[in-house]
């Protein structure tokens, strides 16, 4: 199985489940997000993280809103559904996704 995350017209998806795939399988997916531009996280395996390495956050999910800055990161619980995450102010985003260890 595998999250997606879908920017405009693009799909990015990475690894979340099995861990004993290859090495890279570890990795944070790492997406720039230009200012005032949002993107579309649908999370479907659930302990889902997402950490801002850059800029300030704006996160909708299930009816609530939080704002994350730089160094800061939020885990989802599991559940399917969608988190809005949108870069406010001037400097544009930098997030990375990866699966909360456990």
């Amino acid at each position: 199985m595998a999250n997606s995350v879908t920017l405009n017209r693009l799909v990015f998806r990475h690894a979340i489940g099995d861990r004993s795939e290859a090495s890279d399988s570890n990795k944070p997916l790492r997406l720039l997000i230009l200012p005032r531009e949002c993107l579309s996280l649908q999370i479907k395996l659930g302990q889902e993280v997402v950490r801002v390495v850059s800029g300030c956050a704006w996160i909708s999910y299930e009816g609530k809103d939080i704002v994350l800055t730089a160094g800061d990161q939020q885990q989802f619980e599991r559940g399917r559904f969608n988190a809005v995450i949108t870069a406010t102010g001037k400097q544009q985003l930098i997030i990375e996704c990866s699966a909360a260890t456990a």
